[in-house]
C-alpha cells in the first residue's frame, strides 16, 4: 500500500496539466483584452471586449475604421482593412458594451480611446466587427473605408509615404479589381464603381490610370501614372466590393429555358445565386456570359424576366461589357440608383447562346428587350457585325434566318422595330451588309440566298429587318385562319397538320442530309476551313504541310465510327483509321476531314 501516495501524486500532476490552459486562459484575461469571433480566419471577426471578469460585444454605433485599426494594433494583427456592422460576423451573446467608441486611431487599447454613453439601448444584430490585414503597414497596402455595413467593400483607399489616399477609377476595370480583393485576402471581386466617393479634399490621390493583368500579387504592381500623377477629382474614387470566397468554375448559371444554350441569367456570390438586373443589358453583356460557359457567342439578349421570375436576391449592377471579356466579373459595372424598383425580379436578365462557329454569315437578335426569339437582325461579315435591309424581305427569307439561328420556323417576318429597345435609326456606325434578299426558303444559311454584294444597298437603317422566331413548327398564318373559320376547323387543322408532319418528315429529313453533304462537298465555308488561322487558332491548331496532321494524334488511329457522308470505308468494306484514309487518298477526303475536324473537336 506504500504506492497508493505516488498514484495520488500522479493523478494531482495531471490534472494540473490539464488546468494549464484553463488557468492561462483566465490569467491572460486582464482588464480591457479584445479577441475577434466567428470570422472565417484568425484575422477577422466580431469584436468582443473583456470587462470585470466579463466578454462583451460592441455596440455599432460610431463604429468605424480607425476603432478597427485599434482592435487590430492591439491584436498585434496589424491594421485594418474594414470595420464592419450589423452583425456581419453574426450576432453574439451575453453582455452588449454600455458605451459608444470614438477612437482616435493611435491609441494602443480600444479602453484608451473616448467614450460616449449610449442613450438608445443595443442589441445584438448590431455587434461592430473588424478584418485585420495580419501584415504590416507598407507602402502599397490597401483598406476600404465608408462601405456597406455588412458587406467587405467601399472606397479603396492606398498607403504612400504614411499617408492614406484614394485611386482614380479611369479606365479602372474588372482585372484592376481582381487584384486588389486578392492582395487584401479575400476572393474575386463582386462588383466595383459603387457610386462610394466622398474622399476628403486633403487626401490625396495616389493612383490613375491603373491596368492590370489579373495575375498581379499587388496593385502597385499595375502599371499607372506614377504616384501622385492624375487629373481627377475625389468623385472619381474607387470602390469596390470584395466577396469571402473565391469565385469558382460554375458560379454562373442559366435556369429557366428549354435547354443548356437559354435561360435566365445567375451568377454565385458569397454561396448564393443571385439573378442579374437587367438595367443596361445588351448582346455584349450576353456574349461574355455564353463564352463563360463554353458556348460560342449570344444570339439574343433579353430582359423582363421572360424565363420566369428568379428567387432570392437581385445583383443591383447595370452591366456594361465591350464583349471581349473572358468572365462577367471583368466587365465594367456601376450600381443602378433606383435598384428597389428597377431591379426586383420581373426585371432580370437572360440570354440565349448558341455553339455555332462564328463565321462569315453568322446571325443573330439584338434589340430584343423582352420579346422572345425576336429582335434586329444581324449578319457577320468581314469580322463585324451589321444589319439586314428589309427590301425583298419576305416569308422565306424570315424562314431560313429563323431555322440558321436554331428555332423551327416565325412568328412575325416583319416586326415593327417600336417593340423592340431603342431605335435602329441611332445606331449609325453599324454597317447595312445585305439587301434585296430572294430567298426559295430550301437554303441553309441566309448568304446563300439571292443578295447584292456585300454593302451596296439604298437602304436606311429605320429600314432594318426586326422578325420574331417561333421554337413551333406552326405558322401564325395557318393558326389565324383557323380561329377565324371556328373550332371545328382547327381540329381538322390539326388532324391534317400532324398526319402530313409524319408523311413528310422522313422524306424532307433525308433530302436535308443529301443537301448538306453536297453543300459541304463543294463549297467549305472559310470560317471552317483548317487552314483559316482563326479557325487554327480556336481549336488549337498549329499550321500543318500535311493533311493528317490537322487531326488530333490521339485520334489518328481510331476509326471513324460516324454516320454517312463521314464515314469512310476501304476498299474490302473493313472501317479505315483516319491516318490511313487521309494518307491513302489525301486530295479526296480533304471536304470531309474539314467537316469532320469541327464535329470532332
Amino acid at each position: 500500500h506504500t504506492s497508493a501516495p505516488k498514484m495520488n501524486a500522479k493523478i494531482i500532476v495531471s490534472y494540473i496539466f490539464c488546468l494549464l490552459p484553463q488557468i492561462h486562459r483566465v490569467l491572460g484575461q486582464v482588464e480591457g483584452s479584445v479577441r475577434l469571433r466567428d470570422g472565417r480566419v484568425s484575422t477577422e471577426g466580431r469584436v468582443e471586449l473583456y470587462s470585470s471578469g466579463l466578454w462583451y460585444t460592441i455596440c455599432d454605433n460610431d463604429w468605424d475604421l480607425n476603432d478597427a485599426d485599434v482592435v487590430c494594433r492591439q491584436l498585434d494583427l496589424g491594421y485594418a482593412l474594414a470595420a464592419v456592422k450589423e452583425a456581419a460576423f453574426g450576432s453574439g451573446s451575453g453582455g452588449i458594451w454600455r458605451d459608444s467608441i470614438r477612437c482616435f486611431g493611435n491609441e494602443n487599447s480600444l479602453l484608451a480611446c473616448p467614450m460616449t454613453n449610449i442613450q438608445s439601448g443595443c442589441i445584438h444584430s448590431e455587434d461592430a466587427g473588424a478584418v485585420c490585414s495580419g501584415t504590416a503597414l507598407t507602402d502599397g497596402s490597401l483598406r476600404f473605408r465608408d462601405g456597406d455595413s455588412r458587406r467587405f467593400g467601399g472606397r479603396l483607399e492606398y498607403f504612400n509615404e504614411g499617408v492614406w489616399g484614394t485611386i482614380c477609377n479611369e479606365y479602372w476595370h474588372g482585372k484592376d479589381a481582381e487584384v486588389a480583393c486578392r492582395q487584401m485576402g479575400f476572393g474575386s471581386y463582386i462588383r466595383y464603381n459603387l457610386g462610394i466617393h466622398g474622399g476628403s479634399n486633403a487626401q490625396p490621390i495616389w493612383l490613375d490610370n491603373v491596368g492590370c493583368f489579373g495575375d498581379e500579387p499587388e496593385l502597385r504592381r499595375c502599371s499607372h501614372n506614377g504616384i501622385g500623377k492624375h487629373n481627377c477629382q475625389h468623385t472619381q474614387d474607387v470602390s469596390i466590393e470584395c466577396s469571402r470566397d473565391e469565385l469558382l468554375l460554375g458560379s454562373i448559371r442559366l435556369v429557366g429555358g428549354r435547354n443548356i444554350y437559354e435561360g435566365r441569367v445567375e451568377v454565385k456570390m458569397d454561396n448564393q445565386w443571385q439573378t442579374l438586373c437587367d438595367a443596361g443589358w445588351d448582346i455584349n453583356d450576353a456574349d461574355v456570359v455564353c463564352r463563360e460557359l463554353d458556348h460560342t457567342y449570344a444570339i439574343s439578349a433579353l430582359n423582363g424576366s421572360v424565363f420566369d421570375k428568379g428567387e432570392g436576391a437581385v445583383w443591383p449592377s447595370d452591366i456594361k461589357c465591350e464583349g471581349s471579356e473572358s468572365s462577367l466579373m471583368n466587365c465594367y459595372s456601376t450600381p443602378v440608383v433606383d435598384s428597389v424598383g428597377s431591379c426586383g425580379h420581373g426585371n432580370e436578365a437572360g440570354i440565349i447562346c448558341t455553339n455555332a462557329v462564328l463565321g462569315e454569315g453568322s446571325l443573330r437578335l439584338t434589340k430584343s428587350s423582352s420579346v422572345l426569339y425576336g429582335g434586329r437582325l444581324e449578319v457577320f461579315y468581314n469580322g463585324r457585325w451589321g444589319t439586314v435591309c428589309d427590301d425583298g424581305w419576305d416569308s422565306n427569307s424570315a424562314m431560313v434566318a429563323c431555322k440558321q439561328l436554331g428555332f423551327n420556323g416565325f412568328t412575325l417576318e416583319k416586326a415593327q422595330s417600336t417593340s423592340f429597345t431603342g431605335s435602329s435609326s441611332s445606331d449609325q456606325s453599324l454597317n447595312i451588309i445585305l439587301d434585296q434578299i430572294s430567298c426559295s426558303g430550301n437554303e441553309f444559311r441566309l448568304i446563300d440566298c439571292d443578295h447584292q454584294d456585300y454593302g451596296v444597298h439604298d437602304c436606311d437603317h429605320f429600314e432594318d429587318v426586326y422578325l420574331v422566331c417561333s421554337i413551333e413548327d406552326f405558322s401564325m398564318t395557318t393558326l389565324i385562319i383557323a380561329v377565324s373559320c371556328g373550332a371545328g376547323a382547327v381540329v381538322l387543322l390539326c388532324i391534317t397538320f400532324w398526319i402530313c408532319l409524319c408523311c413528310v418528315c422522313y422524306c424532307r429529313n433525308s433530302k436535308r442530309k443529301l443537301e448538306e453533304h453536297d453543300r459541304v462537298q463543294s463549297s467549305i465555308p472559310r470560317e471552317m476551313q483548317t487552314t483559316n488561322p482563326r479557325f487554327q487558332e480556336s481549336r488549337g491548331l498549329k499550321e500543318a504541310t500535311s493533311y493528317p496532321s490537322l487531326v488530333p494524334e490521339s485520334a489518328l488511329n481510331s476509326t471513324l465510327s460516324l454516320p454517312p457522308p463521314y464515314s469512310v470505308m476501304g476498299e474490302g468494306g473493313d472501317m479505315l483509321t483516319i491516318r490511313e484514309e487521309v494518307e491513302q487518298n489525301q486530295e479526296d477526303i480533304v471536304p470531309s476531314y474539314q467537316s469532320f475536324l469541327v464535329k470532332y473537336k
